[in-house]
C-alpha cells in the first residue's frame, strides 16, 4: 500500500509508469483537496483520473499534459469499522505526488 518512490517530479508531457509489485489489486486514482474560505475541507477522490483495476504484475501509464501538483492514492481501501477509526486509518494512507514542470 506505498508507492516507490512516494513523489517525483517530471517535465511537461512526460509519461509516469506505475507497475504494481504487490499480490493484491490496486489502482492508482487522483485526489484533490482543499480548504474553503469558511475553513471547511472538500476532497476529490478519482475525479480527475483514475486507472481503474490494476492486477499484480500490470502497469498503468499517465501522460501529464498540465503543470502542477498532483496527488494519488491507491484503492480500494480496505478500512476498519466504525467510521470513527476509517479517518484516523486514511489519515496513515500514503498519497503518491506528480510534480510537473
Amino acid at each position: 500500500m506505498t508507492f516507490a518512490p512516494l513523489k517525483i517530479k517530471i517535465k511537461l508531457g512526460d509519461t509516469v509508469t506505475w507497475v504494481n509489485g504487490d499480490a493484491d489489486t490496486h489502482t492508482v486514482t487522483a485526489v484533490y483537496h482543499f480548504q474553503d474560505e469558511d475553513d471547511v475541507s472538500h476532497i476529490f477522490i478519482g475525479e480527475a483520473w483514475d486507472s481503474g483495476d490494476i492486477n499484480p504484475g500490470q502497469s498503468y501509464s499517465k501522460t501529464f499534459d498540465e503543470a502542477g501538483t498532483f496527488e494519488y492514492m491507491s484503492l480500494p481501501l480496505h478500512t476498519p469499522s466504525p467510521l470513527d477509526q476509517y479517518f484516523s486509518f486514511v489519515a496513515q494512507v500514503d498519497v503518491g505526488v506528480v510534480i510537473v514542470e
